[in-house]
């Protein structure tokens, strides 16, 4: 496996954890609730107010991205 880490990469995993931790069934719209229907606007994302789950890679900001990039990469190297 390539050790270069993208910050679309560290995005995605940030997104897959929190979605894996989120204790609704709809939290992003392309999610699929306990019917296997698609969650759209019924998502917690798609609704304003609360608490508010990062779906997409535009809901992290670059700098954001860039510096847990940072701290991957310097962990691999033993520099934690």
């Amino acid at each position: 496996m390539d050790l270069l880490v993208t910050k679309n990469e560290v995005a995605i995993d940030l997104i897959n954890d929190g979605i894996s931790k989120y204790p609704g069934p709809c939290p992003c719209p392309y999610n699929v609730d306990v019917n296997r229907a698609n969650c759209g606007n019924r998502s917690v994302w798609s609704r304003s107010g609360g608490k508010t789950p990062h779906c997409y890679v535009k809901d992290y900001s670059n700098e954001y991205l860039e510096v847990i990039r940072r701290q991957i990469l310097l962990s691999r190297e033993g520099y934690e």
